[in-house]
Formats: C-alpha cells, structure tokens, sequence
C-alpha cells in the first residue's frame, strides 16, 4: 500500500471533503485511520473499505485544529501491511459564512439618487464580514462594483449599503450583495450571496386619456396612469405641442393630489373644443418625475340657439 494524498504539507479546514487517494496491489478491504504526530491514532475514518485507491472524506466540522495531522492506510486483515503519509498536513479550524437573516428585496429610486438596502447578517462567533456588490448580467463574469473590506460587520446587525447611481440608459438593474468571512478571504467558500435585488427608477405610465379619448364639459371622464411608487400624483392640462411630448401651453391643474391609479374629470365650459389637450402627472415629492398623455379631445357644452334649429 501507497498512501498518495494527501501526502504532506496540505491546509484542510474543518467541513471540508477532501479525497484519500492510494495505490496497492491487495484484494482485501483496506482501513484508512487519522493520527496526529503527538497524540498517535485518534478515529478511523473508514474501518472497513474497498481497496480500489480512493476514499471520499468529510473532515468532521468539530475537528480539533492540528499542524500534525497524519492519514495511515493498512489491510483490513493484516496490519502489517500498511502506509502512512510521508510528511504532517494541518487541519484549521472551521470557518462560517454569514448567515443572510432579511434583507431588502427591492429598491425604487429617483434616477440619480443614491439607494440604501439593507441587511441583516449573523456573522457566526463574532467573526468579521466584509461585503462586496455585484451588478448581474448577462455574461458569467458579473461585474463588481464595490468591494469593502474594512468596513465589517459583526454579530448580528444591520449593515446599510449604497448601490452606485443607475446609468441615464437604465430603468432597472439587478444586483447581489456578496457577504465574506474575513478569516477565510478570498476563498469562495466564506462567502454567502443575498437574494437579487431590483433597483428601479420611479416612473409614471399614462394609460389614458390617449388619441381616441374624447372629454365633454358634461360628463365625467377618467383618467389613468400606472406607477411603481406610492406617493400622490399631480395632474395638469397642457394645450398643444406635440402629442406625449413636455411642451405645450400649461392651462389649469386638475388635481393638486390625487392617490391610487385612476381619477375622474370633466372638462369645465370654459374650454374650448380642440383635438389638441394633453394631460402632465406627475409626482408630488419630484416635478421631474413626470409623463405626458397623448393628445385628447375636449368638447365643450356648445348650446344651439331655437331659431338655428331648421
């Protein structure tokens, strides 16, 4: 019997599943112990196997820290027939990544304002954390954008981070927060991943009044719009300029506040027929939150003196 690996000068931690290779020339089932240099034999790691050269070995998580550690592999039926590792390996102790307990699944934003998510992280026995942002996308080397090191965490708390602002071109981006035992730094193994987290910029959708809308001085008529915000909306009337477009000649305001998705209106009398009105909403915590209708229709109460009438 040979002993292969490992053979000598390997770090293992504890957790760690490790492979024990060897080579021999016996038919029986062969024993693999775990020794250490001071203390002799500690466990069998397998009292009985077959002798086909390679054994799979999840290294106990509660495994004393060693610098001295040795593997034997002998004959299951004869013990004298036997090998040991050529020089000590070491076995650490542990380490655990940091437990994610909550986190922010999502973040809505003005478009150039900073976003705070936040995190709850048990960080396991007091153990320092660093964290890292990662944007997602489409490649498989997703890109980094922020490493912190130095700024750790340590039991459990709450960490509030800043996502970088979201590009002009952008609406919405999707991003990983990646939180790193700083004992075991780099290795991928102290690392646990938050959940995705959606950053999106406040918009407003005006689903109507639109080209075929048509508003009477004397009947109530609706307008609607869709947000991903909860703050009140402002809704003013616009005359001319292009349709959907910021321009325009401003008229009146319809609604100093409205809530919800939908609000109800009639055109007053004092409006002239046109083809040519727009409706603005747009949020009352931020004017530049803003969208324009489509052209619509305003019809005014037009009364018709008897003797026009034929």
């Amino acid at each position: 019997i040979i002993v292969l690996s490992p053979n000598g000068g390997e770090t293992f931690m504890a957790g760690d599943t490790i492979e024990i290779k060897w080579t021999d020339n016996i038919e029986e089932n062969v024993r693999i112990k775990y020794l250490s240099g001071s203390s002799g034999f500690i466990t069998d790691i397998s009292h009985s196997t077959e002798s086909d050269g390679s054994f799979i070995w999840i290294i106990p998580s509660q495994m004393i820290p060693r610098t001295d550690c040795m593997i034997g592999i002998e004959s299951a039926t004869n013990s004298d027939i036997a090998d040991f590792t050529n020089e000590y390996f070491s076995i650490t102790e542990k380490i655990y990544p940091p437990v994610i307990l909550s986190q922010t699944e999502s973040v809505v934003v003005n478009r150039g304002e900073n976003a705070v998510f936040e995190i709850e992280a048990d960080c396991m026995s007091g153990d320092s954390t660093g964290y890292q942002w990662v944007k997602k996308t489409n490649r498989t080397d997703d890109e980094i954008l922020l490493v912190d090191l130095d700024g750790k965490i340590s039991g459990a708390t709450y960490k509030k981070l800043v996502i970088y602002n979201l590009n002009e071109d952008e609406d919405s981006t999707v991003y990983r927060c990646d939180l790193r035992n700083l004992r075991q730094y780099p290795d991928s193994g102290s690392t646990s991943q938050s959940e995705d987290i959606l950053l999106r910029v406040k918009y407003i959708e005006i689903k109507s009044p639109g080209d075929d809308q048509i508003f009477f001085s004397d009947q109530a008529g609706f307008i609607q719009w869709e947000t991903n915000f909860d703050e009140a909306v402002k809704i003013e009337l616009f005359l001319g300029g292009t349709s959907g477009g910021a321009d325009g000649e401003y008229l009146m305001t319809i609604a100093d506040s409205a809530s919800g998705t939908g609000y109800s209106w009639s055109a007053p009398e004092t409006l002239e027929s046109a083809w040519n009105y727009k409706v603005r909403i747009s949020s009352v915590e931020d004017e530049h939150i803003e969208a324009y209708s489509e052209f619509a229709t305003v019809v005014s109460d037009v009364k018709i003196a008897d003797s026009d009438i034929p």
